[in-house]
């Protein structure tokens, strides 16, 4: 009788062994647990203290919402964890790369609007040239050309749409 030098259970226990060791390797980054040596501080000093403790390197943009100074309810937690207290007024995007993770802000699917349109005299439809038209919540605007034609890109949200012209009254309209 044949005698197997190697059972099934042992290449079934090898093929475990192996398995778990590559998920150990694969395992995400933002994953690492990071223990909180000063719960008091900024955003930034919370990120500083990841940075420290991790060795990894977070990159982040300005556009981000940081807030002044908040004591943080972990004393030990996932680097995600952490990241989603101290943006959670503004949650962003995570993307790895090696031994970095790089924060950036979550843009909606239409983050800007264009608006464009004829000025017109409301009596006699007389297009008129050279027209103000700007918006008082994002302090951008325009004039119309030689055709009385404008175009206004915003970015979303609300807009105090403004319409001004030598001579006329001023046109005012609010819209989301």
């Amino acid at each position: 009788m044949y005698k197997q030098k190697f059972p099934i259970y042992s290449y079934f226990l090898l093929f475990t062994i192996v398995l778990f060791s590559q998920a150990s390797f694969g395992q995400s980054i933002l994953q690492k647990r990071v223990k909180i040596v000063h719960p008091h501080g900024s955003a930034i000093s919370f990120l500083d203290q990841i940075e420290k403790s991790t060795g990894i390197t977070l990159s982040y943009s300005n556009k981000l919402c940081f807030f002044d100074a908040r004591t943080c309810p972990y004393k030990e937690a996932t680097i995600e964890e952490l990241l989603n207290w101290v943006f959670r007024d503004c949650p962003p995007d995570y993307i790895e790369k090696s031994n970095k993770i790089i924060i950036r802000p979550v843009r909606s699917r239409r983050s800007k609007y264009t608006i464009s349109g004829y000025v017109r005299d409301a009596k006699t439809n007389e297009l008129l040239i050279g027209a103000n038209i700007y918006d008082l919540n994002t302090y951008l605007g325009t004039t119309s050309n030689n055709f009385g034609f404008f175009s206004l890109t915003l970015p979303a949200g609300e807009v105090s749409f403004n319409a001004s012209y030598i001579g006329y009254d001023k046109y005012v309209s609010s819209f989301d």
